[in-house]
């Protein structure tokens, strides 16, 4: 239902990320909340998500990043990130400041 619904808005392949259809579905239907959740940094760097980017205007709060080696069953080394937005304060995402949690052996 949401890739339909906001696949021209948004993009086709950002919507293939089941976090940014959370993300899109949230922002939509619960208007002015606070939405925290862990997701890698894909609407951060990629140029794929360039127009997610334009379309989802909320301030960063806080987050940290941490290694996907932090949870089970993953097997790929990337840094997934907990983020928290205000959806109400309207802003394009720009310079997001985060924590590193690093795993000490």
């Amino acid at each position: 239902m949401i890739y339909k619904e906001y696949s021209e808005t948004i993009g086709k392949y950002p919507l293939k990320e089941l976090y940014i259809q959370f993300w899109t579905r949230i922002y939509k239907d619960i208007p002015n909340c606070i939405l925290a959740s862990f997701s890698p940094l894909k609407h951060f760097s990629s140029e794929k998500f360039i127009d997610f980017r334009n379309w989802f205007n909320a301030k960063f709060l806080k987050g940290f990043l941490c290694p996907s080696a932090t949870f089970d069953n993953v097997d790929s080394k990337f840094p997934i990130a907990f983020q928290v937005w205000d959806t109400v304060i309207k802003e394009p995402i720009k310079d997001c400041v985060f924590d590193v949690y690093t795993v000490v052996k």
